[in-house]
């Protein structure tokens, strides 16, 4: 079986990816957390699709379905395990609830640890090995190496996902295994729309007159969002190379982007001041 294991699938580039690679000929796995996004997402894919439902904190039930994932692929190894799933927490680090800031971490990084531990010997990481081993895709974002204000909580999780995922690749050179990360930028997703109704600007801090004005941002963040089958192909791309690029950008304006990445740190933190004064200006 030519199949692939992804986490999160209801929505973005998890539903995108899903569709994206069984078009492709690959089996997918997909996980979700609602048993009513299974039976819909059973439904529209047709054969070639199987969900597992389980939350990435929950790991009794990331074994079970590793377990059942085990089941159907026989002694093969899947060929890639794409680690989706996430969220992101945003306000200043001074004021954000710890508990948020604790389940971002929980979901973003220690989430993404409990899949890979569960699924790494689906994927080759066994001695002997009885076939060619697949690959660890970790979906993390431009956030983990450009960090932005007020988006402190998921720029960790981002860079931890950064670390971890050299950490991986190094650990796994032995067996066969690459692990890679993909570094979206904005993707056109209803997300933008449903944060422009968080009334949490603030109030009383030292950073309301900043943050009262965050739609502002969310509509330039909208204006440079790329389709999330973009990033789908990429992914794709990456499964069906031998040695892909062990960090790709994925982002509107790729040059600027990358541009910022190298520039001098003090460089960027002048430019991002002057961006969030231009947004209170106007």
């Amino acid at each position: 079986m030519n199949a692939v294991m992804i986490t999160g699938v209801s929505t973005g580039i998890g539903l995108a990816t899903a569709k994206y690679l069984k078009g492709f000929g690959f089996h997918v796995f997909g996980s979700v957390r609602k048993p009513e996004d299974a039976v819909k997402l059973e439904k529209e894919m047709g054969p070639g699709f199987t969900p597992l439902i389980f939350d990435v904190r929950d790991r009794r039930a990331i074994d079970v379905a590793a377990a059942q994932v085990a089941e159907m692929i026989g002694g093969q190894y899947l060929r890639a395990l794409i680690n989706n799933s996430g969220i992101a927490v945003s306000g200043p680090v001074q004021h954000v609830s710890i508990d948020k800031f604790r389940e971002q971490l929980e979901v973003n990084v220690i989430g993404l640890v409990q899949v890979t531990q569960a699924f790494l010997p689906l994927l080759g990481a066994v001695k002997p090995q009885t076939g060619k081993p697949g690959k660890i895709i970790n979906i993390s974002s431009v956030g983990g190496r450009l960090s932005r204000p007020f988006y402190g909580p998921y720029n960790a999780s981002k860079h931890a996902v950064e670390g971890l995922t050299g950490s991986l690749r190094r650990e796994l050179l032995d067996f066969g295994i690459d692990a890679i990360v993909i570094e979206p930028g904005p993707i056109v997703s209803e997300m933008y729309e449903k944060a422009k109704y968080d009334t949490d600007t603030f109030e009383g801090t030292i950073y309301h007159d900043l943050y009262k004005h965050k739609n502002k941002f969310i509509e330039f963040s909208q204006k440079m969002s790329i389709p999330a089958e973009e990033v789908a192909r990429l992914i794709h791309n990456s499964i069906m190379m031998d040695k892909p690029k062990t960090r790709q950008v994925i982002v509107a304006k790729k040059w600027m982007i990358e541009l910022m990445m190298k520039l001098p740190d003090r460089v960027v933190d002048k430019m991002m001041l002057k961006q969030m004064k231009g947004v209170l200006e106007k």
